[in-house]
């Protein structure tokens, strides 16, 4: 009986990682493709991208071996910093916003209301200082962080 045989190759980046996985029954390889297997099945079924990190490609290929990438290398800590800086950053926007509206920061500064005084104006900039400076600590905190328990135990509270 006449068996077909299909093969399954993998594609690599410039880092190593295993960006593509596919059948020859739909797709010529590259000279620079490497052949995982030869089988019946027409469908090549590896997964290459992580479910947990959108994405993030889940293996690299070192010296003929497929290897998962560790969680440090799917999410490093330099990412988590910038994440948590960026969600504390948002907060801080929501925190001024739901005290002051973006006309109502227009009208103050920029006077266009008279009934608007001088003290309310002082108290505008008091409060957006005040989440600047706790937005300033937080940051700088996030940033001493040296493991990624370190930055899921910052509290944001402005």
């Amino acid at each position: 009986m006449f068996e077909i045989k299909y093969r399954h190759y993998i594609r690599l980046n410039s880092q190593n990682e295993i960006t593509h996985a596919f059948s020859d029954a739909f797709i010529c390889p590259f000279k620079d493709d490497i052949l995982l297997k030869e089988t019946e099945e027409r469908h090549c079924q590896f997964q290459v991208m992580s479910e947990k990190y959108i994405g993030k490609y889940k293996y690299k290929y070192i010296d003929g071996k497929i290897i998962e990438k560790s969680e440090d290398e799917l999410y490093p800590i330099e990412e988590m910093k910038i994440n948590k800086i960026k969600e504390i950053k948002l907060k801080a926007q929501e925190n001024i916003l739901s005290s002051y509206s973006i006309f109502q920061q227009t009208c103050l500064i920029s006077n266009m209301h008279i009934k608007d005084t001088k003290i309310k104006q002082k108290e505008m900039y008091d409060f957006i200082n005040n989440i600047r400076d706790i937005l300033d600590t937080l940051e700088e905190q996030v940033n001493n962080c040296i493991t990624k328990e370190d930055i899921n135990n910052i509290n944001i509270k402005f």
